[in-house]
């Protein structure tokens, strides 16, 4: 099965300039989501690396635009115990997986596993059309309909 990927960020493993560890790399969550495009409608082997559970996302069906909300820091990385997010897609025919890396800050201190709702927008190769949108735990997500005045 062909796979494409799309969205925004780097294609390395690594946002900004903090290496990511395994697990938390796009090489691995892309891999784990070729695992779920090869396997779907079924459930995949168990996954390794969790990643974001998301929690909706809104598409414009005129456009390759997709947002999706998930549960992350309640500040940027610029703040102590904040992280900044980046999206990217794994396409099939049929099937959209979602990945959501984070860039933490590297506060040494103490923080609370206090979060907030936060989105990731990122570019589909094509319109979503009526493809699944799954996240890394190959749980559907519910997709709303941008508003896209007359």
């Amino acid at each position: 099965m062909a796979a494409l990927t799309s969205g925004c960020g780097s294609k390395n493993d690594s946002i900004g300039n903090q290496t990511l560890s395994p697990g938390e790399t796009w090489s691995a969550q892309r891999e784990q989501a070729k695992s779920i495009l090869a396997t779907y409608p079924g459930r995949p082997s168990p996954n390794m690396y969790a990643g974001a559970a998301l929690l909706s996302a809104t598409a414009d069906p005129a456009t390759t635009r997709i947002s999706v909300t998930f549960t992350g820091a309640r500040g940027s990385a610029s703040t102590a115990c904040g992280a900044d997010y980046a999206g990217e897609a794994v396409e099939s025919a049929t099937v959209v997986v979602v990945l959501v890396l984070e860039q933490h800050n590297s506060y040494g201190g103490v923080c609370t596993m206090e979060g907030t709702t936060r989105t990731a927008t990122l570019n589909l190769a094509r319109p979503l059309g009526n493809r699944e949108l799954l996240d890394l735990q190959a749980q559907v997500v519910p997709v709303r309909t941008a508003y896209v005045p007359d």
